[in-house]
């Protein structure tokens, strides 16, 4: 359980409070439509151009292959967990 001192405001606290039980209901359904997998698609592809191509080095390269890896796999499984915090679903059929 997260100390609610660390919430400046306590509604903030009950938002994330209601957030996590949201995510725990909805444990993996898809939330993600197909304009927004292929754009996640297109930017991971992007990431990995870069990187092959030597336009980012170091612990940067590092990171935008951790990035692109996530945007891949969250194409794939049609799931992303930032959206179910937040609410959102770009998803056509929604349930």
């Amino acid at each position: 359980m997260i100390p609610s001192f660390l919430f400046y405001n306590q509604h903030l606290l009950h938002i994330f409070v209601y957030r996590v039980k949201t995510i725990k209901t909805s444990v993996m359904k898809k939330n993600m439509g197909m304009v927004d997998k292929t754009v996640r698609l297109v930017l991971a592809a992007l990431a990995v151009v870069l990187y092959f191509l030597g336009a980012v080095k170091g612990t940067l390269a590092l990171v935008v292959l951790i990035i692109a890896i996530l945007l891949v796999v969250t194409s794939l499984v049609s799931f992303c967990p930032l959206y179910t915090l937040f609410g959102w679903n770009t998803d056509k059929k929604k349930e």
